[in-house]
C-alpha cells in the first residue's frame, strides 16, 4: 500500500514539475514575441554581422503621442474681386498663417489690403489686419473673425480705423487647401465702406 502511493505521489510530482516547466517556457517565447505595453511596440530584429555572428536587438517603435503632435502649420490667403459696373473694379486680398489644433480648429492672423479703381472717380486704397478662428464641421466650417481696416468713412470726411466681427460660413474642399465663404459684417461703418454693403464674398486657398 505505501509503495502504490509513493507511486502515485511521484507521478503528481512529475506532472506539477512538467506543467511548471511548460509555463517557464511559455514565458520565455512571449519575452521574444512582438508585445504591445503603454502604446509602445516591441519587437526583435535578427541580423547577421560581418563575422557572421546572430544578433538579436529589441526594437521600441511608436510610444504616446505629444501634445504638440496635435498642431499643423496652415497658411492660406483670401481674396475677392469683382466688376461692380463696367468703369470699376473691387479687389480684396488677405493672406495668413495660422495653425491647425487636431485639425478641425484653425487659429490665424494676417494683413489685409482693399482697393476700389475707378476709371471716372478717384480710386481708393485701405489696409488692415484681420484674426480669426475656423471651426470645421466635415467640409462645412463656422469663421468667426475680427478685422481692423483703415478706411475714408465718409460721415466724418476723413480717413479712420474702423473695427468690426465678421461672422462667415463657407465649403472646404476635399483636402482643404480651397475654399469659398459667404459673410455679414457686424459694424455699419465698415459695411458703408464696403461696395457690397455688410455682406462679405471670398474665396481661398492654401499656400506654403
Amino acid at each position: 500500500m505505501a509503495r502504490l502511493i509513493g507511486h502515485i505521489l511521484v507521478l503528481i510530482i512529475v506532472s506539477l514539475g512538467s506543467n511548471c516547466l511548460h509555463a517557464q517556457y511559455d514565458g520565455l517565447e512571449k519575452s521574444h514575441s512582438v508585445s504591445k505595453k503603454n502604446n509602445f511596440t516591441k519587437r526583435l530584429d535578427t541580423s547577421i554581422n560581418e563575422f557572421g555572428d546572430t544578433i538579436i536587438q529589441e526594437v521600441f517603435e511608436g510610444g504616446p503621442k505629444s501634445f504638440s503632435s496635435n498642431f499643423s502649420k496652415f497658411n492660406g490667403i483670401e481674396t475677392f474681386f469683382s466688376p461692380i459696373i463696367v468703369s470699376e473694379l473691387y479687389l480684396d486680398i488677405g493672406p495668413f498663417w495660422g495653425t491647425y489644433f487636431k485639425n478641425n480648429l484653425l487659429l490665424a492672423a494676417g494683413p489685409q489690403a482693399t482697393t476700389l479703381l475707378s476709371f471716372n472717380n478717384k480710386s481708393s486704397l485701405s489696409g488692415g489686419a484681420f484674426a480669426f478662428a475656423r471651426v470645421n464641421i466635415g467640409r462645412v466650417f463656422l469663421q468667426p473673425e475680427y478685422r481692423i481696416t483703415n478706411i475714408f468713412e465718409p460721415t466724418a470726411n476723413q480717413r479712420q480705423w474702423i473695427g468690426s466681427p465678421v461672422i462667415l460660413g463657407g465649403i472646404l474642399s476635399n483636402g482643404k487647401s480651397q475654399w469659398a465663404s459667404v459673410g455679414f459684417i457686424v459694424n455699419g461703418k465698415l459695411a458703408n465702406a464696403s461696395p457690397f454693403g455688410a455682406f462679405v464674398f471670398r474665396f481661398g486657398f492654401e499656400f506654403n
